[in-house]
């Protein structure tokens, strides 16, 4: 009986120890998973108010942004924009140049205050009723004394998430309301794993809460909860914070099952049966261990080339037969990434390569509260010497120069090639040792030795901007974007210079933009006007022609100078249209002066290297003249002499046929450029123009030398010469002296516009035919 006691306790033992030991393991479990919830839902709640942080200060720089565009856009917009049936035309075309500068703005809307309503139509805007003036946004930016005012957010017609900045213009005559999207604040809180479960919601000024994803619920039910609480179902208010620049708040309410279960490392099934799986899958693993390695391995590797990392190297998997499948991958992969992030020509981190660069480095710099430098270079006349010598010359000269900017570099900088002739450095902590100023200098001083390129020698100039962060933007787009606007501003005041980035250039590059708009819109509004020089016979003093001068007088801007707008014309193209334009009103007014006068005055008219680059070029050019029925040789085509020489390859041909069709040829700004004789001996030039600035200073010794020994060469090869820029009789009487064929300047008139020629005609021309009608 003892023993079959002791049997039936053993028995009784066994499943009783295996229930303890099952409840012990289910109550260390139980523990276990309780403790690791808590401690998931206590990181997971300051990573979401970590991540609510970021999220306030892409905010406020955000709407910081905004407040000072729209403060911009305000003061910049001007009653004519405002007013007048072309109101909406012009204000489309004024958006499209702010757009370029800023790329923040979505939606514009200009309210005036006779309550017309304007908009750029790029976002319809369901918020504004159809008398603006009673809107909200209208009334509070008009009782904001002219700073711009945050209303409340709102969601447009095509389910995008915006915000409203409003601003009033300095006189009161209407509001400018900025709509500001916000799909990048979403999808940066969409991005965290933690929250995709949960809304993220802006309460506006209003009080009335928003959700930014479309489709989620707009009237929540944890309006006025504090963090953390609860309404008695499952959603909670996580995490919120108010916006300090806008008065907005931030919301994030997540379902709280939802975010245990996000949070939960724990397992849910009993504890015996995932210790059990566990046991067997920890089975499976050893078993497989090196395939699995592998498997990662190649996964790994696929998910980086799909997210375009290349950055990090990938650890190999264990040596053997196994592994052999890594050098294949790592060879692939860094081709890969040689493409993707290096430049083939310079061998250069190229521009996807840059903002990396730079990305690091600010969070760098951000972190350490120091400095980063931007500098932004172009090669000065890359392009000249690019189309006059071939790519291959050019691309030559790219790695040449390539070369020189990295050797001047310290190595905790780094440089790249932006695109075409412009390179990027980026240097960290430019102050320390005076690492900036030394580099500049470096870099002007390295180029002012010439380069060989093949059997040449070539010098070359650089144009640099800076910008510094922080003080001139805090991300990769902001600086690049303020260092290139100077690097222009250095091409504008002569090239070869260095200048740094100042808030007055962002509204400088807001005029040209603006300038560029409305040059071509100009030509076709009749804004432009031909105005006439005389040109004087020097021996006799009677008239020989006259030059056609261009004039822009924009309704918008005023008197335009050429040295603005001829150079942008250039750049963008529209000097085609508008030389074609210049070249018909001289033919027109030739034509006029013989009908009215019986005068047969010799027209100059100025031409572009844009235009002779032009494959039509002489075709158009007779065409306009026959049309016009003017004799071909009474009309004279002036060209600088570096636009010849730049394009000698293809003009010669073009210009020789226009010296058979009958037109003249003169060489203008003579003594400035190559002044080359071989050049003059291959061109069916005519005329040569000497440049106004040897006769301004002939009373200098060797500017007398140089333009007498000009004079008496041109006229011993058969050249005609006109000097220009006469205002002095002194002047007039030594050139007559050296005997120069044609006198032009001041001294005898300004320029003329068609009125006046008119009157000038009648009073010194009205009994005297044009003389040098043989020249």
């Amino acid at each position: 009986m003892p023993l079959r006691l002791s049997g039936f306790r053993q028995k009784m033992k066994r499943p009783a120890f295996a229930a303890c030991l099952i409840l012990c393991l289910a109550l260390i479990g139980l523990f276990v998973y309780r403790t690791t919830l808590h401690q998931a839902e206590r990181n997971w709640a300051g990573e979401v108010h970590s991540d609510l942080v970021k999220l306030d200060e892409w905010l406020t720089r955000t709407i910081v942004s905004a407040k000072d565009d729209a403060r911009l856009l305000a003061r910049n917009l001007q009653t004519n924009l405002l007013d007048g049936p072309d109101g909406g035309r012009y204000l489309q075309q004024y958006l499209k140049a702010v757009r370029r500068t800023n790329e923040l703005f979505g939606h514009v809307t200009v309210a005036t205050s006779d309550g017309k309503l304007l908009q750029s139509n790029i976002w319809p805007n369901g918020g504004i009723s159809e008398d603006p003036r009673s809107s909200a946004s209208y009334i509070q930016a008009m009782s904001a004394n002219g700073e711009p005012v945050v209303t409340a957010p709102y969601r447009s017609a095509d389910g995008r998430f915006v915000l409203s900045v409003a601003a009033a213009t300095p006189d009161r005559l209407g509001v400018v309301e900025m709509s500001v999207p916000l799909d990048e604040l979403y999808a940066a809180f969409a991005r965290h794993e933690t929250v995709t479960s949960g809304e993220l919601y802006i309460v506006g000024i209003d009080g009335k809460p928003a959700p930014l994803r479309p489709g989620a619920p707009s009237g929540p039910t944890f309006a006025g909860f504090a963090a953390g609480g609860s309404s008695g179902t499952d959603e909670a208010v996580i995490a919120q914070m108010t916006n300090a620049e806008s008065g907005l708040t931030l919301i994030n309410v997540m379902n709280l099952k939802t975010a245990a279960a996000a949070g939960d490392p724990a397992p849910k099934m009993p504890i015996v049966v995932a210790v059990l799986l566990a046991l067997v899958l920890l089975a499976v693993l050893l078993l497989a261990k090196r395939y699995i390695r592998l498997i990662r391995f190649l996964i790994d590797a696929m998910r980086r080339m799909k997210r375009d990392n290349w950055q990090d190297r990938m650890n190999p998997p264990a040596d053997g037969e196994i592994a052999k499948p890594y050098d294949t991958i790592d060879c692939i992969t860094e081709s890969l990434r040689s493409l993707v992030y290096y430049d083939t020509l310079t061998l250069l981190p190229n521009r996807a390569h840059l903002n990396e660069i730079l990305d690091r480095e600010l969070q760098t710099a951000a972190f350490e509260n120091s400095e980063i430098a931007v500098l932004f270079i172009d090669l000065d006349n890359f392009k000249r010497i690019n189309d006059s010598k071939g790519h291959s010359f050019g691309d030559e000269l790219l790695r040449q120069a390539a070369n020189r900017i990295r050797e001047c570099v310290p190595s905790s900088g780094t440089v790249c090639r932006f695109g075409g002739d412009e390179f990027v450095i980026v240097l960290p902590y430019p102050n320390r040792q005076h690492l900036l100023p030394k580099t500049l200098n470096r870099l002007q001083q390295s180029f002012e030795n010439g380069m060989p390129v093949f059997e040449h020698t070539v010098y070359m100039k650089l144009s640099i901007g800076a910008a510094m962060f922080p003080k001139d933007g805090l991300t990769a787009e902001e600086l690049l974007k303020h260092a290139d606007a100077a690097m222009y501003k250095a091409k504008d005041l002569g090239k070869n210079n260095v200048q740094f980035y100042h808030s007055g250039m962002k509204e400088q590059l807001l005029k040209r933009t603006r300038l560029e708009e409305l040059l071509l819109s100009g030509l076709y509004r009749g804004e432009f006007e031909v105005v006439y020089q005389p040109q004087i016979v020097a021996r006799t003093g009677q008239l020989r022609g006259f030059e056609a001068l261009l004039r822009w007088n924009c309704p918008e801007l005023g008197q335009v100078s050429p040295a603005d707008f001829i150079p942008i014309a250039e750049e963008t193209g529209a000097i085609v249209p508008i030389g074609e334009f210049v070249l018909r009103e001289a033919c027109r007014m030739n034509g006029e002066l013989y009908r009215r006068f019986g005068l047969q005055p010799v027209m100059s008219v100025n031409v572009s290297p844009v235009q002779l680059k032009q494959v039509s070029f002489a075709d158009r050019m007779i065409h306009i003249i026959r049309e016009s029925g003017i004799p071909a040789e009474r009309m004279e085509l002036e060209m600088t002499e570096n636009t010849v020489i730049d394009t000698i390859d293809t003009s010669l041909e073009w210009l020789k046929r226009m010296q058979s069709f009958g037109v003249k040829l003169a060489m203008d700004d003579f003594g400035t450029g190559y002044s080359s004789l071989s050049y003059l001996i291959r061109l069916p030039i005519h005329t040569l123009k000497i440049d106004k600035s040897f006769v301004r200073d002939m009373g200098k010794r060797r500017s007398h030398s140089i333009l007498e020994s000009i004079i008496q060469l041109a006229q011993r090869s058969g050249f005609k010469v006109v000097a220009e820029g006469i205002e002095r009789s002194d002047q007039l009487q030594r050139l007559r002296e050296w005997g120069c064929d044609y006198l032009q300047g001041y001294y005898f008139s300004k320029p003329l516009t068609a009125d006046q020629m008119e009157e000038y005609v009648r009073l010194n021309c009205s009994r005297q035919s044009t003389a040098g009608v043989t020249m």
